[in-house]
């Protein structure tokens, strides 16, 4: 049976220099020391205020000093948005209403109405408006169209006889078109004329002959307000 003196004898005996003491703290414990070279340490963060709309107008002609929004002068005179009012599009137009659809079309661009049709330029509640494209492929059994150039209708050059013949004879509504789409028709001035082709402006136009009933009739119809 060992007693302590011996077992402190024979420890004595292996380890010579004796038994080391263990650190402060005991094995896995930090003893405190500071951060070694090279580890981050927090940095206290730092608060401002928010820059105020003031704040930023005054860095703003501190930056730029020419300041070239100061240099415009304010406007003078009459406002144009006043002299120039916004268009009524229902007042400048005609009303073109069938079979619960209905449709706009400038004023002066029915160059002729049936009597059985005046019905149909008034709008029925409850119709749904559509474009004139498709208005027109719902009705094209009794509307027909007649296709116009610019100066022809500006008024400044007649229909042709042939054209007001036309629409004399027609038992449909009939409406003036520009590229596809229903155009204002002026009536022509006294003094315009159909144009032939090839007429070149030295040779003396002949004079028109005398129109027949058809065309009186016609033209009537496109001279109406």
């Amino acid at each position: 049976m060992f007693r302590p003196a011996m077992l402190a004898f024979a420890l004595a005996a292996l380890h010579p220099g004796g038994v080391a003491a263990p650190a402060p703290g005991g094995p896995g414990l930090s003893s405190g020391a500071p951060n070694a070279p090279g580890e981050k340490t927090e940095k206290k963060r730092e608060f401002r205020d928010a820059l105020t709309h003031e704040d930023l107008v005054r860095r703003r002609e501190t930056d730029d000093p020419r300041r070239p929004l100061a240099e415009f002068q304010e406007a003078t005179g009459p406002d144009p948005a006043a002299s120039n009012p916004k268009r009524d599009l229902v007042a400048s137009s005609d009303i073109i209403c069938y079979n619960g659809n209905a449709t706009l079309v400038p004023k002066r661009a029915i160059i002729s109405m049936p009597e059985r049709y005046k019905t149909r330029l008034q709008f029925r509640p409850g119709s749904k408006i559509l474009r004139w494209a498709d208005f027109y492929r719902l009705n094209r059994g009794w509307i027909t169209t007649v296709e116009i150039n610019r100066l022809q209708a500006e008024g400044n050059v007649a229909l042709s006889e042939e054209t007001l013949e036309a629409v004399a004879e027609s038992p449909n509504l009939v409406v003036a078109t520009m590229k596809g789409g229903p155009i204002s028709l002026l009536p022509p001035a006294e003094s315009s004329a159909p144009v032939e082709a090839g007429t070149e402006d030295d040779e003396e136009v002949p004079a028109a002959p005398a129109a027949s009933a058809k065309t009186a009739t016609a033209t009537s119809l496109v001279r109406k307000p």
